[in-house]
């Protein structure tokens, strides 16, 4: 009777740890799971600017919220055309010394606290209708996120590209 409780303990405490696990990957705090940094692509003045969030859950619902990144980079998207790779535009890093990260950046406008890695001098090529461009950003604490973006041919405005195009 006694090795028969002690395999129903040991099969109870088994369901609770799955149920803990469970749980906490659901809230998002996962060990291996990191969430995406989300990326909204708009205009400041005559600036494409990048704003960066996270989806975080409240008890009932996930909501996204600033999160900041300390690595943004910019390309010029040519994987669609034959024979082509993709071209590092934009990089900007946080310095090392500095706790900072940000929530938002303009296209070629460096933030104190942060230096250009890429072009190593000058401003970034502007930014041309008709060209597909990816942003990526790298998060301060974890995740990064990607998102295709293109300059419309009658405004210039900034607009997201779907992947699967």
């Amino acid at each position: 009777m006694r090795r028969r409780s002690t395999t129903t303990l040991i099969t109870l405490i088994g369901i609770v740890v799955m149920a803990v696990s469970a749980a906490v990957a659901i809230l998002g705090g996962g060990v291996f799971w990191h969430p995406a940094v989300l990326i909204e692509i708009g205009q400041r003045g005559n600036d494409v600017a990048f704003s960066f969030s996270m989806e975080t859950r409240s008890l009932w619902r996930w909501s996204p919220q600033p999160v900041g990144v300390r690595t943004v980079l910019v390309w010029e998207d040519r994987s669609l055309r034959e024979g082509e790779r993709s071209e590092l535009i934009w990089k900007i890093v946080a310095n090392k010394d500095a706790g900072n990260a940000l929530t938002d950046v303009a296209y070629g406008v460096v933030p104190r606290g942060f230096v250009q890695a890429n072009p190593a001098q000058g401003p970034p090529p502007p930014l041309m209708s008709g060209r597909t461009y990816a942003v990526t950003a790298i998060g301060a604490q974890q995740g990064w996120g990607t998102k295709l973006f293109e300059l419309g041919a009658a405004d210039n405005r900034p607009q997201a590209v779907p992947w699967n195009r």
